[in-house]
């Protein structure tokens, strides 16, 4: 921790701009942005998440195995008890209720998909592109009745196993960044036609402030190359919103959970 604050803190380690970074915005970050292909998305996959589960376990934590943030309403929360809170709020805003289909886009490791079919009831079915995270999830709902797929959402109506009538609800947790700007409302308006008229969607995501800095693209360069690859469409929350409202969703209620991370 004194090491990583050091890092933070000390401008020892300051922002810079040099030919690593310039390199990899033109030949990987800009080639995501303009082409952003469906083997772009599995070169990805197999970059950023199959490279062993023992080193996202001791990462994330074995408990829960979740990616993004928990929430910390009192700060002083074990990692799995910031998790539960997570996924409790993502519960709650669905308003999912026993016996309702769920679909969770990007399921990861599976610990939602678990907790929605175990202490909520629902009829989970979990997508991810990672062999690894499906193994993993797969292992972890053993015998609940949970599904998990390992599925490109780019081209999940291709399947012929889902519900005719669409999905009750639609979740979505910090996926979308890897779909990219060029094919963003292509991927919300899958998700629309997934979903029934009277259903709810989900919708969290990562981006970058509006009112850039530097640093930002520093950052966000950094996080591109060794954490998060490929996702290009780390955007502003209107340059959501437009998004959503442009593939026919009626926004209800946005939440900034930058704090908790």
């Amino acid at each position: 921790t004194d090491d990583l604050n050091d890092i933070l803190e000390s401008n020892k380690y300051a922002s810079k701009m040099g030919w690593t970074e310039l390199r990899y915005l033109m030949k990987d970050l800009l080639v995501h942005t303009v082409a952003h292909t469906n083997t772009h998305n599995e070169d990805n996959i197999d970059e950023g998440y199959n490279k062993g589960n023992d080193w996202f376990e001791r990462t994330l934590g074995p408990e829960t195995m979740v990616y993004t943030s928990g929430f910390y309403p009192n700060g002083d929360e074990s990692l799995t008890e910031a998790q539960n809170n997570k996924i409790d709020h993502v519960a709650n805003v669905l308003q999912i209720k026993p016996g309702e289909t769920l679909l969770d886009i990007g399921c990861g490791w599976g610990y939602l998909t678990k907790r929605m079919t175990e202490k909520y009831g629902a009829k989970v079915t979990g997508v991810t592109l990672s062999t690894e995270q499906l193994a993993w999830g797969k292992e972890l709902n053993a015998g609940n009745g949970a599904k998990l797929l390992l599925q490109d959402a780019m081209r999940i109506e291709e399947r012929d196993d889902l519900p005719e009538e669409g999905f009750d609800k639609i979740s979505s947790l910090e996926m979308a960044e890897h779909v990219g700007i060029r094919r963003y409302n292509e991927f919300l308006r899958t998700v629309h036609r997934l979903l029934k008229d009277d259903g709810v969607f989900y919708f969290q995501v990562a981006g970058l402030r509006r009112d850039w800095k530097f640093e930002d693209l520093v950052w966000g360069l950094f996080m591109g190359e060794h954490v998060f690859p490929g996702a290009d469409a780390s955007c502003p929350l209107g340059w959501v919103s437009t998004q959503l409202e442009r593939a026919g969703f009626e926004i209800q209620m946005v939440h900034n959970l930058g704090y908790h991370y």
